[in-house]
């Protein structure tokens, strides 16, 4: 297996689970993204293994990932914990190679099935708020030195090597430059408890399954310090343009139909903030606030897609980042909805 940074040979793979006494026949690769991703199934019953790059997280971050969630579920939040490994008696074990140190981590799997098209009701989009908010709750409440190893949000990967490593000349510059602008505008906001914590920072439905009238959490790979409107907005942007846009209305073409997001926004926003507002309270002013940070995730994911090299793939791709790439520089926002009414935008 390859990603953009990292190669994991057979017979690396093989000395990896042989020390995590994992039989090869019941291992099977899910996917990668910014980390390696296996399923694993035997007599136990199913688990989550996680391979990372000590380029994308050191193990001290990991470490800290791992104390974060365990708080989480010590307090009610039904998350992914890590196990430990027999043969170490570790949650993370690492291992050398000539170009880097990879860290395992094996996770309980997560209960329930994965969201699809039929479970998108009021009911889920109260319960994905409700979980957005305890989270918030939680992180106000903790000490900080269970988060003190992660990072905080805007040294992400993504806004610093990954900006200058994977855009191309001529796209780069800037990109770079409302890039700064972007984070010099959010760092402007005002940092106190109530306002800036701990944040999962990928809450959307693809990292959580439903449980009856729970939600399972897992995917904290990309928690770090940060304000709760940058979560709350993550948590929007992947639902409405990730998935429903995707899913719902067959729609892969470039951020363009504003009209549509801002309807999507009307039918999940009312249930999910009511849903956010039963376990924690935000001022309503910070909601001026979400089209600064929808702006910072549109550039996230548009490096993060660079880094992925989706651009490259095919001209339509290519032609729907220069759209992209379009909107970033003149800070065009692609969402039509006005928070405080509640009600799409259709002018």
């Amino acid at each position: 297996m390859q990603s953009e940074t990292t190669v994991i040979s057979c017979e690396l793979l093989n000395e990896i689970i042989r020390f995590l006494h994992i039989d090869l026949c019941s291992i099977k690769f899910v996917g990668y993204s910014q980390n390696f991703i296996y399923k694993i199934a035997d007599e136990s019953g199913e688990k989550i293994l996680r391979i990372t790059s000590d380029k994308h997280r050191t193990r001290s971050q990991i470490s800290s990932e791992l104390e974060w969630i365990e708080y989480l579920k010590a307090n009610g939040i039904l998350a992914c914990s890590a196990i430990i490994n027999t043969a170490n008696g570790d949650e993370i074990s690492s291992f050398e190679t000539t170009t880097d140190i990879l860290h395992c981590v094996l996770f309980e799997k997560a209960r329930g099935i994965p969201i699809d098209i039929s479970m998108l009701n009021d009911e889920l989009y109260f319960l994905h708020g409700a979980l957005v908010g305890k989270v918030h709750r939680l992180a106000h409440q903790c000490s900080g030195e269970i988060t003190a190893n992660r990072f905080n949000w805007q040294d992400n990967r993504l806004f610093n090597n990954d900006i200058h490593d994977f855009i191309p000349v001529g796209i780069k510059e800037n990109i770079v430059d409302i890039a700064h602008q972007l984070i010099a505008e959010a760092l402007e906001l005002p940092i106190t408890i109530t306002t800036y914590g701990m944040i999962h920072f990928d809450l959307h439905y693809d990292n959580f399954f439903q449980h009856g009238n729970d939600l399972w959490i897992f995917d904290f790979d990309n928690c770090s310090n940060g304000y709760y409107i940058n979560d709350i907005a993550k948590a929007l942007w992947s639902s409405v343009f990730t998935y429903h846009r995707k899913s719902e209305y067959l729609n892969k073409s470039p951020f363009q139909e504003f009209t549509l997001t801002g309807k999507i926004l009307e039918r999940i926003w009312t249930p999910f903030w009511k849903g956010y507002s039963s376990e924690n309270t935000i001022e309503d002013n910070w909601f001026e606030q979400l089209p600064l940070f929808f702006e910072i995730i549109h550039l996230k994911e548009f490096v993060h897609h660079y880094r992925h090299k989706v651009p490259y793939r095919n001209e339509e791709l290519k032609y729907i980042f220069t759209i992209e790439q379009k909107q970033i520089e003149e800070r065009i926002v692609p969402v039509a909805f006005n928070f405080k009414t509640c009600k799409a935008i259709y002018d």
